[in-house]
């Protein structure tokens, strides 16, 4: 009930800026990687796993009832693909327990955004974010040491089921824009979310499963001014 609250409250209230100044819709798409959260207490050194770059798409909507500071949301897609490691490495060879973790998300963002200076060039997006699982697999594999050496894989489990349905992070961005014409902009964006929950209830590593996001995109937005609204095209210095 309270998702819902918000969603209706944050249309509202999109709905008045839209009426006051600018709208800008966008597109976006690149990639990006999971990055470990790495703690002194964490058994498994998190250094030994291993992490796959994934791509990911969405688009968004800002409003603006002035110029500089921004509200509106995003949707985009996110897929979390990485292996860890909770075991020890010696001469005779590896033991310990790996998760191999693949899901994907497609997350919902109400975001602020605020544009740092006169020229439309640089801002900062800053949101938190709501992710629905839509597919995902995982696995857990033990490996010991046979009595010649050889490391050999003990056993593997599903744990599938384990992977959360519904998470929750906060999303930094920083971006920078092109500007093409009054109605068209070229945008970078670095973006990197912090994952406050766990992606999975699995815990054979013996540590939390919420790995941070670091991506790197390109968008491209298009903006519609408002007749009443009197808007100067921003001119470089």
């Amino acid at each position: 009930m309270k998702i819902k609250q918000l969603l209706a409250s944050l249309f509202l209230l999109l709905c008045y800026c839209s009426a006051q100044g600018q709208v800008v819709f966008g597109v976006f798409g690149g990639g990006g990687l999971p990055i470990y959260n790495k703690s002194s207490k964490d058994p498994g050194d998190p250094k030994t796993g291993s992490v796959d770059v994934t791509p990911l798409y969405g688009g968004s909507i800002m409003v603006y009832a002035g110029y500089s500071i921004g509200l509106g949301a995003s949707v985009h897609t996110q897929n979390y693909s990485f292996t860890m490691h909770n075991g020890q490495s010696n001469s005779l060879g590896y033991s310990g327990t790996d998760l191999v973790h693949n899901s994907n998300y497609v997350f919902l963002a109400p975001t602020l955004s605020f544009i740092l200076d006169t020229r439309d060039v640089l801002q900062i997006n800053l949101s938190p974010a709501i992710g629905l699982n839509t597919s995902g697999k995982e696995y857990v594999k033990s490996y010991a040491i046979a009595t010649n050496g050889a490391t050999i894989s003990a056993d593997s489990t599903n744990t599938t089921e384990n992977i959360q349905q519904l998470v929750f992070g906060a999303t930094a961005q920083f971006q920078q824009n092109i500007i093409l014409s009054t109605n068209f902009r070229l945008c970078f964006i670095e973006s990197y979310n912090y994952m406050v929950t766990n992606l999975t209830q699995t815990n054979e590593v013996g540590r939390n499963i919420n790995p941070g996001y670091a991506s790197v995109m390109a968008a491209f937005t298009y903006r519609i001014h408002k007749r009443n609204v009197r808007y100067e095209e921003p001119r470089f210095r």
